[in-house]
């Protein structure tokens, strides 16, 4: 099987399926291809060249063409794109649903209404399963509009909603249809569209013009309409809320006070424009709304979360005071399953925070026992244990973590339990049972963050770390063995829809036209069911075209279904798809002219942007390293980096080369301690700082317990194991 899956996703045509290409195409696609890549795109124009059409199409020749047309298109040779794209429709089927919609946007452009209706036509006929499609189809529709043809137009666009309701334009299509409505004086239809439209997609662009032609036009229905069009829905109105659809929000709210009490409470209603209030960052006012909610109606329903919500707008103007009383309200309700744990949670980590670690545990301790089917349940649990072990109640933290193990057995966090149930025992001197946990943890959970700190534990025991040993060769996999999708033998054979998107993601490839052939692996992805086999196939396509987080998705969602023996007998080749070494000849020279381990490197990218070179983090950090701006810019002065610009983020070399400066310096201005230069990395040198002054002679696993940052925790801990997994891999050592 592992032969077929590699055969596959080279993604090279089985004989039969075209004829042949002969060397000359096959050189100058890879030519062309290379030089777009790279930018030069009047280059790869001269490599390919005329086009003389040949007796029979081969697979480079059809791309060939393609890659013309597009290259014509960026460089806005209309004539000769149109001609490229027009010959792949009529003699290249592999990649004619795209050529089609090429020639169908320009047939818009021109309104030119009989050719684009036969092109969408013939796209129904022949591709009914092509991503193009739909958007052809919705095109049609908007060509019909713009042309007076309503009708037409009308179900057209009918069509399209009744063939793709979960398609990404179905708000553009509802747009249409109550453009087609105001045309037909139909104003009761044009408004059910755009309020459908702007409260089931509230964040899209059109939403906010959908909502408030909706308003113009509701005076012209017949009052028996406006009133059932204003009926309170509070899932559309916490969608309108998250939208931030102010406007919309306080009409609704308004329609809701005048309804209360018979639609809702009175005392929901002020809870909900007291939300409003703080998100719109209003406080006085939502403070205001809750106390007078919990004056007026002090058996609300909603008593608990106005607790909660007073006490979070008290904690950030720093009254503590008033904060602790409310949130002590909040968590004596006693039927609140939601609220009250939440203020449990949020109250605990505050007194955590302020060291008041007795009264945190008691609170993390009533969610594990108030609470046993809470999402946070479980960490609860681990963090009533925890914080005894850092009063130093090492018995008492043991018994909870022995419970822990005996109530949850096959739970992710077991190797966690089973580390720190040794680190008690050998702040105890039970040396030989701190020794057989630590060895547990190493050996059945090797590429886990927690085996490294066991396999060190065990080095300060003078105890050798048990070898690492990963299946070469033909393993055995967990998985039924057989191909998910296999490609048809010839182009007269009718094609499955799995086949059909399978044969449009090799010609991408070939193509390097990533974006096109990850649309057709998701496509591909929502035809397959669930499993292990096809979780790995997906991800080796994804892998294939340098999608990594979504092949890190892929596998991981396998593994989260493995035991850890099944996980031990891995072959490499699963662990080298998961950990794969792009970007390794530009990262070896920076790490190594600035004394890092080329493998760290590597393992601070996988974990800051999976390798992708275009990362964009909302705090505005880019690139594969994820600096911010700011930072780029100093850096760039300190290392003399000519005509520097923000775009340059976006280049490996470029960011690689920043971006270890950086780290290094953080190493150096943290003692060469690797753990404090990661957390700065993630949280800021400051805060580092500070936590190293709160906690001055914490063991450095401890320590990576502690940081308050749940974010920072967790990427420290991903990246040392990144680092073991890729030294381990690449580059052996002993006892690693």
């Amino acid at each position: 099987m592992r032969d077929f899956y590699y055969a596959l996703v080279t993604l090279l045509l089985p004989a039969g399926l075209l004829m042949a290409a002969s060397p000359s195409d096959d050189d100058r696609l890879r030519q062309a291809v290379s030089l777009a890549q790279r930018g030069h795109l009047v280059q790869a124009m001269d490599v390919i060249g005329h086009l003389d059409i040949p007796a029979a199409i081969t697979p480079a020749f059809g791309r060939l063409a393609f890659l013309r047309a597009t290259l014509a298109q960026r460089l806005q040779h209309d004539d000769a794109a149109r001609d490229a794209y027009h010959l792949v429709w009529l003699a290249y089927p592999p990649l004619a649903d795209y050529a089609a919609w090429e020639l169908a946007q320009r047939a818009a452009e021109r309104d030119d209404l009989p050719v684009l209706e036969a092109i969408v036509n013939t796209l129904a006929r022949q591709y009914p399963t092509s991503l193009r499609l739909p958007d052809s189809q919705l095109l049609l529709a908007q060509t019909q509009h713009r042309l007076g043809q309503v009708d037409a137009a009308a179900a057209t666009v009918n069509r399209f909603l009744q063939s793709y309701p979960l398609h990404h334009a179905v708000p553009n299509a509802l747009f249409l249809q109550a453009q087609l409505a105001e045309k037909a004086n139909d104003p009761a239809t044009a408004t059910h569209r755009l309020r459908h439209l702007g409260e089931s997609y509230p964040q899209h662009d059109l939403a906010s013009i959908a909502l408030r032609r909706s308003r113009q036009l509701a005076p012209q229905l017949p009052a028996s309409q406006r009133t059932s069009e204003t009926q309170p829905d509070l899932a559309i109105l916490d969608r309108l809320i998250e939208a931030r659809h102010w406007p919309e929000v306080e009409q609704r709210l308004e329609q809701l006070k005048k309804a209360a009490p018979s639609s809702l409470p009175a005392s929901r209603i002020l809870l909900i424009r007291a939300s409003v209030a703080q998100k719109r960052r209003q406080p006085r006012e939502a403070t205001a709304l809750l106390h007078q909610l919990l004056l007026r109606y002090p058996n609300s329903a909603e008593r608990a979360e106005a607790h909660y919500r007073l006490a979070q707008l008290y904690h950030h103007q720093d009254n503590h005071t008033a904060s602790d009383t409310h949130f002590r309200h909040a968590i004596a309700q006693p039927h609140d399953a939601v609220w009250t744990p939440k203020a449990l949670l949020r109250f605990a980590h505050i007194l955590e925070d302020r060291n008041e670690l007795d009264e945190a545990g008691r609170l993390y301790q009533q969610v594990a026992e108030r609470f046993p089917d809470h999402d946070d349940a479980v960490f609860s649990f681990w963090q009533t244990a925890w914080l005894q072990y850092r009063l130093g109640r090492y018995s008492l933290a043991a018994s909870i973590w022995r419970l822990f193990i005996k109530q949850f057995p096959h739970n992710a966090w077991r190797p966690q339990v089973l580390y720190w149930l040794g680190r008690v025992a050998q702040h105890r001197d039970y040396l030989s049972n701190a020794q057989a946990l630590y060895q547990r943890v190493a050996m059945d959970h090797p590429f886990h963050y927690y085996s490294l700190q066991a396999r060190e534990q065990l080095r300060q025991l003078s105890v050798p770390p048990p070898p690492i040993t990963v299946p070469d060769g033909n393993a055995t996999w967990p998985w039924e063995d057989g191909p998910p999708v296999s490609l048809p033998s010839s182009v007269t054979r009718q094609v499955t829809p799995e086949q059909f998107h399978l044969i449009r993601v090799q010609e991408f490839q070939h193509l390097q036209m990533h974006r096109n052939a990850q649309a057709e692996i998701d496509a591909l992805a929502a035809l397959l069911p669930q499993s292990q086999a096809n979780d790995y196939f997906l991800a080796t396509l994804f892998a294939q075209i340098n999608h990594h987080l979504a092949a890190f998705r892929r596998l991981n969602q396998l593994i989260s279904t493995l035991t850890p023996m099944q996980i031990r007998g891995l072959p490499r080749a699963f662990w080298t798809l998961l950990y794969p070494k792009t970007f390794w000849d530009h990262i070896t020279p920076h790490a190594t002219r600035h004394g890092l381990s080329p493998y760290l490197v590597l393992s601070l990218i996988r974990q800051e942007s999976a390798f992708n070179p275009r990362a964009f983090s909302p705090a505005g950090a880019r690139g594969l390293m994820q600096i911010i701006p700011s930072t780029a810019k100093i850096v760039a002065r300190q290392t003399r980096v000519q005509r520097f610009n923000l775009h340059m983020l976006f280049e490996p070399q470029a960011n690689i080369q920043l971006g270890t400066h950086y780290f290094s310096h953080q190493l150096q201005q943290f003692d060469r301690n690797l753990v404090f230069a990661l957390a700065a990395y993630n949280a800021g040198p400051h805060r580092v700082a500070e936590w190293r002054q709160r906690w001055p002679d914490l063991p450095m696993d401890e320590f990576i317990e502690q940081i308050p940052f749940k974010e920072t925790r967790l990427y420290v801990k991903l990246i040392l194991r990144n680092l073991l997994i890729y030294e381990y891999l690449y580059h052996p050592v002993p006892d690693a």
